[in-house]
């Protein structure tokens, strides 16, 4: 049984790892797995490139109304932070500077000497894994597991830095601030709302016009929700609409699909746009399942647990010039996440107490397994919620949601070499700070992106849309009166979708073979090893191995494909915890 490779990052990002500390152990180590090291006073970074300087950005977004692609050398320090997935490092004095994208959905990891983007690099420069948040994963099947909960992570001393933090070295010791979504869900006045929501309007057009401006070939989702409606609305206050490719599945297996499929199609027809085919691929690219699971373990190292088919497939196309693929993304920041999810019968108005939160947490946890391990990781899931801003349940719970399930599921993924890279422009610190600022009765009406979407284009908030507009926004103090509340229906036109004909005469890469694989047969193979390893590591890890875990992976083999999945990639994480 072999301690798992460290594989680096291979797309936009740049691996890093940046110390207090003056160690041979700790040098010899990160030299011997590719990095290059720069040696400043008070600290050591190591950069798995050593092309970058000591001023670079890692991953994509947008940075002083310029779209940026990394790895890549910066010139200054940048005056303005936009939406992306991205991390911005200066290590061009004493001083080393940290700052993420403003939802923090590039994922950063402190400890009193460390600073870095991998997790995994943690693990094996402290080798010491804190053994009772590894369990806390264990709390149930469902979202709020798939990932991290709590801001402890399992390497021992590391914690996630939090959503909008910048994480700094001054004088030889690492400092942790607060930059940006500092709103302390404050209520204001209907005037103040509309200002935030206005001026977060324009914060989504400049991200679409900067991703426009880039010169890539940009395409973006369509749907009949709302989130995408957002971009929408953005391409049509911009004048924009002709310069993205419309995306949207032509051929509906779903009658919610078939719904997206009407109304996005109507909407193309309205406004104007286009659909066309995606760019012609020049080659491919072919990996194992089994090395896009190593990677993928590597690069995520047990802190995000969910896996498709589509993360272990063989083949992925390569393209002359990659594309941008824009999303709404992120329109639960600005509603009700949690406790219609997950927590039912939270009291979203009561001030939030450890005590409530125990009974709460405890209520809902699946009793189906990981009982005993509860009262071990309680405090550390109470010690976070106690971090996390605001002073009611609700507020608590929209807290949780922004700092974890909104950056592993939409921001943290494996490197592969890919066509299209995806970017959340909707997610924008002022329309946080408009939901942040709304009572809860408010809020979980969805008024925020239905208000957003007025600014853009006032009829667009009024068209159709897959799911019908929450009544209370019309009657509401904080509603702008007009003659009609009435929902408009779109006229669909499926041929503008569905009558795409690719007459390009490029000449084709011949695509290789196909890999023969069985998703699930992977997936069980995953399980069957981690077990092994777990029984035979005579660690506290090999009690997880039980009758309660046996009966939940044969409930998730038969009725729960996700959670397969997911016991997989949780299983495994346990068994390479215990070989650090």
């Amino acid at each position: 049984m072999s301690r798992l490779n460290f594989i680096p990052y291979s797309d936009t990002r740049v691996d890093f790892l940046i110390t207090t500390r003056s160690d041979d152990y700790i040098r010899n180590l990160l030299i011997s797995l590719g990095a290059n090291e720069i040696i400043k006073t008070g600290y050591t970074a190591y950069i798995w490139d050593s092309r970058l300087g000591d001023r670079f950005l890692s991953g994509l977004g947008v940075l002083d109304s310029s779209f940026n692609l990394g790895p890549k050398r910066m010139s200054s320090i940048p005056s303005h932070y936009g939406a992306g997935n991205y991390t911005f490092i200066d290590l061009s004095s004493h001083s080393a500077l940290v700052q993420p994208d403003p939802f923090g959905m590039s994922m950063v990891y402190t400890s009193e000497n460390f600073i870095s983007n991998r997790l995994h690099l943690l693990g094996l420069v402290i080798k010491k894994i804190n053994i009772p948040v590894s369990f806390s994963s264990t709390y149930n099947n469902g979202g709020f597991s798939y990932c991290l909960n709590t801001f402890d992570t399992p390497v021992d001393g590391v914690k996630i830095l939090p959503a909008g933090a910048t994480a700094k070295i001054l004088n030889g010791k690492v400092h942790i601030e607060q930059t940006f979504l500092k709103s302390e869900f404050q209520e204001r006045s209907p005037t103040e709302y509309w200002q935030l929501i206005k001026k977060g309007a324009q914060e989504v057009i400049d991200n679409v016009v900067a991703i426009l401006d880039s010169g890539l070939p940009v395409f973006s989702d369509l749907t009949g929700g709302r989130d995408s409606r957002v971009v929408f609305g953005a391409l049509v206050a911009s004048g924009r609409v002709k310069d993205v490719i419309f995306n949207t599945i032509s051929n509906p297996s779903t009658p919610g699909l078939a719904t997206d499929l009407n109304i996005a199609s109507g909407l193309v027809k309205k406004y104007g746009g286009s659909y066309q085919e995606r760019p012609v691929p020049v080659g491919y690219s072919v990996f194992t399942p089994g090395q896009n699971l190593e990677r993928i373990r590597s690069q995520v190292f047990g802190t995000h647990h969910w896996i498709t088919s589509g993360d272990l497939k063989p083949l992925f196309s390569v393209s002359k010039i990659p594309s941008i693929r824009m999303l709404g993304g992120g329109g639960e920041l600005y509603r009700e996440y949690w406790k219609p999810m997950l927590f039912q019968t939270a009291e979203s108005m009561k001030v939030s107490s450890d005590e409530y939160l125990s009974e709460l947490l405890y209520k809902f946890k699946d009793k189906r397994f990981g009982n005993e391990f509860f009262p071990n990781y309680i405090d550390y899931l109470l010690e976070t919620f106690q971090i996390l801003p605001g002073q009611k349940i609700g507020h608590k719970f929209d807290a949780h949601y922004l700092n974890f399930r909104n950056r592993f599921h939409f921001g943290h993924r494996q490197s592969v070499p890919e066509s299209m890279y995806t970017l959340n422009v909707a997610a924008t610190p002022s329309l946080l700070e408009a939901s942040r600022s709304l009572p809860l009765s408010e809020q979980i009406t969805g008024r925020v992106l239905f208000d957003v979407i007025r600014c853009f284009d006032d009829k667009l908030a009024y068209l159709e849309f897959d799911t019908p507009t929450d009544d209370r926004i019309f009657h509401s103090n904080y509603h702008l009166p007009r003659k009609s509340n009435d929902s408009v229906k779109v006229s669909p036109a499926l041929d503008i979708v569905q009558g795409i004909k690719d007459l390009r005469g490029f000449q084709r890469a011949v695509r290789p073979p196909l890999l023969e694989w069985n998703f699930d047969r992977v997936l069980d193979e995953e399980i069957e090893k981690s077990i092994e390893i777990l029984k035979s590591s005579q660690t506290v890890f090999s009690e997880l191995i039980n009758d309660d875990l046996t009966s939940l992976i044969s409930w998730a083999k038969e009725y729960s494909p996700r959670n397969r999945a997911t016991l997989a990639s949780k299983l495994r994480a346990f068994a390479d915890y215990s070989l650090i």
